[in-house]
């Protein structure tokens, strides 16, 4: 490639870099429905493979090791430095649930029903075409690893802070989760592909046909719930355990680091270079030893902004905040401009159309059993989500990103020889999801219920009834430490007793030990974040007070808390909105 055409093609994605910022942020300005900024950058990607492939005569290739370990790893970084720990927290029973047993529940399902529109489609003279179980396997597992940013783009924090961490940390996970059993079931089909393979030497051709008369053999007494679906789950399992305590060590690593070398808090750049040193560290040691890098820099992430970030100085503490988060921005925005240009990198003849929209639909049904099973597996022991919210998270995972296509696009042929297939229909599922059902999102959360109006007033309401932020932390406070009788003596009960037991040993050993040693939130800190979060909270309904007024002073919408009191709008506008400092000039 020629120094001129490498100029042109990097300013045409620069441009297209910011003309995707441009229009998103006038469809957040007017609150366009039907497409989202996800939605634009795939839009933007396919413009600029029409002027790769067409204006420059250039093939448009894919390149996996790129999206793997320059794209996906600052996008996971940045979501879990940046996460909300408090709403992670709370929320963590459903989020583990829905995004763990969830998923491993909608890739069974999802499998079995794949291979039933195989054989519905691949009939007759097109049975060559049907792929295996295992192909059908990997297919479910990809199409398992949803995206969030079209749900995110209407579930804002600030409006829907429970709904937003759940959705949010259920993608985190079931990306993660999705990667990790992919790279587990191919190495399980490798061995059994060696397996097969003939003791003794004979020709290319002959020696190829055994194995993959030995593969199909072996495909077709496959089971997930056999001693070899077993083997892969504990293989999962392993994984899974060992790829986040990778990412917690270097997360404690850096922490260590930054408390006891106090003379990095006068170098807010070296500070800040140290963190993503160590975080990419993880990712790489992590995949080297055949783990989940993406599982290893989301914990250590999270472990950073438990412990470095406040050993830092205040200036490196927010700046550092800032700068993850806009690299995981700028990354997420490639993303998805890199697989509309990917489009181009398709054999369409490999694709299927009406095996696609029919694995669409059985992702579908998948996702509600799965996300159904996992629900009442967890509602019955913590706080229970409404209808709405349900259906919201559940479409939410119908969407599917790039994380899905560039796993369809690693695999390699001695794992299934029909990969353009599988990547097809891959990409296929990927942008109809993107393009349309992101586009529905705001449509089908209105048609559920998900009223952002009701929602303020129910947190105005809130706030006329308990008070402060700081009065309601300590209200929760008292609530966990509650003593073991008021917990019951039924099954409930006893889960509840074993779950604030565990807390609270896991706290105190944080406190007397961890931070000794790794640093961490003092009383002072906490404190500060939260009157942090009460200025913003009380900001959020200012505003909204205020565009709202004249709607409540013709009309009187009367709300009901779920308690049985009813609260009138007309009486929220002598709510106090004031921010601290405004009492003294008021």
């Amino acid at each position: 490639m020629s120094d001129e055409k490498l100029s042109i093609e990097m300013m045409l994605c620069i441009v297209i870099l910011i003309v995707y910022i441009v229009l998103a942020e006038i469809i957040e300005i007017k609150r366009v429905d039907f497409i989202h900024e996800s939605g634009v950058a795939v839009f933007l990607g396919i413009l600029v493979g029409l002027v790769i492939k067409y204006g420059l005569n250039q093939t448009v290739a894919f390149s996996e090791s790129s999206l793997f370990y320059f794209i996906i790893p600052p996008i996971i970084f940045s979501a879990g430095y940046t996460l909300k720990k408090q709403n992670f927290i709370e929320n963590f029973s459903y989020i583990l649930m829905f995004g763990l047993v969830g998923t491993l529940l909608c890739m069974m399902f999802l499998s079995y029903l794949i291979v039933g529109a195989s054989h519905i489609i691949f009939t007759g003279e097109s049975s060559s075409m049907r792929p295996d179980q295992y192909d059908c396997m990997l297919l479910a597992i990809m199409l398992c690893a949803s995206d969030s940013v079209a749900a995110l783009t209407i579930i804002k924090k600030k409006d829907y802070p429970k709904l937003n961490s759940i959705v949010f940390g259920e993608s985190i996970l079931n990306d993660a989760v999705s990667i990790l059993l992919v790279r587990t079931v191919e190495g399980y089909i490798l061995a059994t592909n060696e397996s097969a393979a003939p003791s003794t030497p004979g020709t290319d051709d002959t020696a190829n046909d055994d194995v993959l008369k030995g593969r199909m053999l072996k495909s077709e007494n496959f089971s997930l719930l056999s001693s070899d679906g077993i083997s892969i789950l504990a293989s999962f399992c392993f994984m899974t355990l060992f790829s986040v305590l990778l990412g917690v060590l270097f997360g404690l690593l850096a922490s260590f680091i930054s408390k006891n070398v106090p003379t990095l808090r006068v170098h807010p750049a070296r500070e800040m270079f140290l963190i993503l040193l160590f975080a990419y560290l993880g990712y790489v040691v992590s995949e080297m030893i055949e783990l989940s890098g993406i599982m290893a820099i989301f914990s250590c992430g999270m472990t950073m902004s438990y412990y470095t970030i406040y050993s830092m100085s205040q200036k490196s503490r927010k700046g550092s905040q800032l700068a993850v988060e806009t690299i995981g921005h700028a990354a997420e925005a490639i993303l998805f401009v890199y697989m509309g240009v990917s489009l181009f990198s398709i054999k369409v003849h490999q694709m299927s159309i009406g095996f696609s929209f029919l694995v669409l639909f059985a992702a579908f049904i998948a996702r509600a059993i799965s996300m159904v099973i996992s629900y009442l597996m967890v509602c019955w022991c913590t706080e229970q989500i409404k209808l709405n919210q349900f259906a919201v998270i559940w479409f939410s995972g119908l969407v599917k990103g790039a994380i899905a296509f560039g796993l369809s696009a690693q695999i390699s042929p001695e794992v299934s020889e029909n990969r353009d297939f599988i990547m097809g229909t891959t990409l296929s599922i990927v942008l109809v999801s993107t393009i349309v059902l992101g586009g529905l999102m705001s449509v089908f959360a209105r048609a559920v219920g998900l009223d952002k109006e009701k929602e303020m007033l129910r947190r105005i309401y809130a706030s006329f009834e308990k008070g402060s932020k700081k009065e309601q932390a300590e209200a929760i406070a008292d609530e966990t430490g509650q003593s073991d009788e008021e917990f019951g003596d039924d099954i409930r009960g006893k889960i509840l007793r074993m779950k604030s037991r565990a807390i609270n040993f896991i706290v105190t050993f944080d406190r007397l030990v961890l931070q000794k040693y790794f640093g961490g939130a003092t009383p002072e800190d906490e404190e500060r974040e939260r009157e942090e979060e009460e200025v913003e909270e009380h900001e959020a309904l200012r505003i909204f007070a205020e565009r709202h007024r004249s709607d409540f002073m013709t009309a009187d919408h009367d709300l009901n808390d779920n308690k049985g009191k009813i609260f009138s709008t007309r009486r929220f506008l002598k709510f106090p909105f004031k921010l601290k400092g405004e009492e003294n000039s008021a």
